[in-house]
């Protein structure tokens, strides 16, 4: 599995990339895209697929290519919903017409708000502590109480195997 600090290495080597900061992602609307790539002060974002050679190819290089599948401009949205969770977060595109693009990152070092043009209105959800805890997030009682249980299982064979 490769990180998000060999990813950085390798777009440094490529003049094509450089400067651009990377997060893993997940969006529905963009299939086989494992990352985002985007920069402070540029007008784009690019989901990509991250190309590793197989066990069969003669190499030591831990990435062979970046595959671009999709690129969109920031200017071509009206607003950015902003969703912090535990450890992802989730932006809603929308643009003028209405049209949405939903993308999921997960914890890295870059934030794709940092790169947000100042002419998109970012929209942040604000939600308390406890509704960003997996099992609470949808406030359905039952995935409460079944967070709970798992949560209180998890401490109790914590405490049971320590002390």
């Amino acid at each position: 599995m490769i990180n998000n600090y060999e990813i950085l290495q390798f777009m440094n080597k490529n003049k094509q990339y450089k400067g651009y900061q990377v997060a893993q992602t997940d969006s529905k609307q963009v299939p086989g895209a494992s990352h985002l790539l985007f920069k402070a002060g540029v007008d784009r974002f690019l989901f990509v697929r991250i190309i590793e050679p197989t066990r069969d190819t003669p190499t030591t290089d831990k990435i062979l290519a970046i595959e671009e599948l999709a690129s969109y401009k920031f200017s071509e949205f009206e607003t950015v919903k902003y969703d912090q969770f535990s450890l992802s977060q989730r932006y809603t595109f929308t643009r003028p017409n209405g049209e949405q693009l939903i993308v999921k990152t997960w914890v890295s070092s870059a934030t794709l708000r940092s790169a947000l043009p100042d002419k998109v209105k970012l929209i942040v959800v604000d939600r308390k502590w406890y509704n960003r805890i997996v099992g609470f997030r949808s406030k359905d009682p039952l995935h409460m109480v079944i967070a709970t249980a798992v949560y209180a299982a998890i401490i109790f064979l914590y405490f049971k195997y320590f002390f």
